[in-house]
């Protein structure tokens, strides 16, 4: 029987999961508006030169499209379609980097028709870079809050503690245990939170670092990884062994 913290039922929501709910709902109308707001110029009226000058219009019907089908589906469950949240960061992250580019290496200066003049290009790209970094701190804000509410943190961000339980998996093993992945993630969270120390920040850096080192080796993060315990496993024996060599080296 799952708990109500794995439930995906709406009446076990928290408050803070059910407004990233109705967040996504307006977000899943205001992608589906934007495929007209940049198609509907195209057909008429005064701005209609200047939308079908612009490259990137049938582009940004497609993005908004997308968005707006991802809004729709993570609204439907933001449990269990978590992951699509993040995907919708990692998109507008990716577009920030593209108007960028162009911003440094486009034909940025070059004017189009806007009504009864021209504007720069540049206008519409940094109109597109403010627009989509709001969204994007809107988005995490409204999905961290819900996120710390569902696993009550006090200290450790939601990241930080899917890396604390994922590493639980691999150190806390056996059929006799007792206490979940999540709980012992938890009672660190809690650890940690009453821990009155200047440099337990370094917990959470430790815990960033165990999480994104597996990409240097061409590798899912860790607790995306499928074997991260023989990747854990394979770490940790080698530092052993730099470790013991180093001992009998110092010890000759």
């Amino acid at each position: 029987m799952p708990n109500a913290e794995d439930s995906t039922r709406e009446r076990d929501l928290t408050p803070q999961e059910k407004r990233l709910t109705r967040f996504l709902q307006l977000l899943a109308v205001f992608f589906s508006s934007g495929i007209l707001l940049y198609l509907l110029p195209v057909i008429a009226g005064p701005f209609r030169n200047f939308f079908i000058n612009l490259p990137f219009v049938t582009n940004s019907a497609v993005k908004m499209g997308t968005l707006a089908l991802l809004a729709f589906f993570a609204a439907a469950n933001v449990r269990k379609y978590r992951v699509l949240i993040s995907i919708m960061v990692g998109a507008h992250i990716i577009s920030e980097i593209a108007v960028i580019f162009v911003l440094l290496f486009g034909d940025a200066d070059a004017r189009v028709p806007f009504g009864a003049r021209s504007v720069p290009i540049a206008a519409a790209l940094w109109a597109s870079i403010v627009l989509d970094g709001l969204l994007i701190m809107v988005i995490l804000t409204f999905a961290s809050s819900a996120d710390r509410a569902r696993y009550s943190l006090q200290y450790l961000s939601p990241a930080q503690f899917r890396t604390a339980s994922a590493l639980a998996q691999v150190i806390v093993m056996g059929p006799d245990e007792r206490l979940s992945a999540k709980d012992v993630a938890r009672n660190v969270d809690r650890y940690l939170s009453r821990f009155e120390a200047r440099t337990k920040w370094i917990a959470k850096a430790a815990l960033f670092g165990i999480e994104y080192y597996p990409l240097l080796s061409v590798r899912l993060r860790f607790r995306k990884c499928a074997k991260r315990r023989d990747w854990s496993s394979s770490r940790t024996d080698s530092i052993r062994r730099s470790r013991c060599d180093s001992f009998r080296n110092s010890g000759a």
